[in-house]
């Protein structure tokens, strides 16, 4: 540091090489942060924007503080992984695990649910991590699984609320998928097989078919027909009861949010063409979302109620409406038959 200043360097750029210098040679622990792992397929990075800068790529470009930090921000991931897994003699699970996230949202009244009472059953804790999300000031002390859930409590606030301020793109990244999960919903599939047929059709964006319980859009209804034996690629997936998103696909619509509003009224009329067109140009957005027939879920919700609210949350998406609107059609079958599905019902998840 000293020799730089003494060449007439500013003390931007000094500070900058200097870590630069320490990175390359180890002296400082940036060799910890694994590189991100593009999914299955490799498609879903090769058309993301915004999130990409390939500077340092470059053998003639500058050494910017720009371009270092988007760099590593790019890369960066951080898990919730507890210290048991994530510690100085084990450092890898800090950065990234093979497990996936969910994401949920309570009040007193949930604790008379289902999902309330099963989460870890159906979301086994050897596969996924939980974040509650408590958004009144009821108290869960003693729920059985309370030292293994991590909660947040912020009173009177919204799921979107929470999503932009407490978790982030590098806390995406460390997970293979999310799971945003309402606490009216009701369903006894396997999370894991889930999972194997998004990762089979690379699916960003996808939702179970909707069963029992108080639906809003036809087309998220259970199709019965033979040409959607797993399900169907459509242009619309519904926000709620619950949603699935690549890491990927999560980051860009974390990215999306506006920080202004916390139900997230009507961004699901626009996230598929949203996705297709702005983070993933390489994916049509025939390929982008998907209801998955073969699994259902039920709404255990008697109406919805937050409809006034909804309404002033418009705004905020407005441009985006115009663009990228949901026209709620059906593109064609995920899979020409249930093979897929079946090998994937077949597996061993120990």
């Amino acid at each position: 540091m000293w020799l730089l200043k003494r060449l007439g360097l500013p003390m931007t750029i000094a500070v900058l090489s200097a870590i630069v210098f320490a990175m390359h040679f180890g002296i400082i622990g940036y060799s910890f942060c694994p590189s991100p792992t593009i999914m299955k397929g490799n498609s879903f990075g090769q058309g993301l924007i915004n999130f990409q800068n390939d500077g340092l790529e470059k053998p003639n470009s500058a050494l910017s503080q720009s371009s270092i930090l988007n760099s590593f921000m790019t890369e960066y991931s951080l898990s919730f992984q507890r210290k048991s897994n994530c510690n100085l003699r084990t450092p890898k699970d800090c950065f990234r695990t093979n497990k996936s996230l969910v994401v949920t949202f309570w009040r007193q009244e949930s604790k008379e649910r289902w999902f309330a009472s099963n989460m870890l059953l159906v979301f086994l804790e050897s596969y996924f991590e939980h974040i509650v999300m408590v958004h009144d000031n009821s108290s869960w002390n003693s729920h059985p699984a309370f030292d293994k859930i991590i909660w947040i409590h912020v009173a009177g606030q919204l799921r979107f609320w929470y999503i932009k301020r407490f978790l982030s793109p590098h806390i995406f990244r460390a997970y293979r998928y999310i799971w945003f999960v309402d606490d009216d919903v009701e369903f006894n599939f396997d999370t894991r097989v889930y999972e194997c047929v998004t990762d089979k059709f690379d699916i960003l964006l996808s939702a179970p078919a909707r069963g029992q319980g108080t639906t809003i859009h036809d087309i998220t209804r259970k199709f019965s027909t033979s040409s959607s034996r797993i399900g169907r690629w459509t242009d619309f997936v519904e926000i709620g009861p619950m949603f699935i998103a690549n890491n990927l696909a999560a980051i860009c619509i974390w990215n999306f949010l506006s920080e202004k509003v916390g139900l997230g009224y009507g961004i699901d009329m626009t996230w598929c063409r949203f996705l297709s067109s702005r983070c993933f140009k390489q994916i049509p957005v025939s390929k982008t979302c998907a209801i998955l027939d073969a699994f259902l879920v039920h709404h255990n919700s008697k109406s919805i109620g937050t409809l006034r609210i909804g309404l002033a949350e418009i705004p905020a998406y407005r441009n985006y409406y115009q663009k990228y609107s949901s026209k709620k059609v059906v593109f064609g079958a995920v899979g020409s038959d249930s093979s897929d599905l079946a090998s994937c019902q077949e597996r061993q998840f120990n």
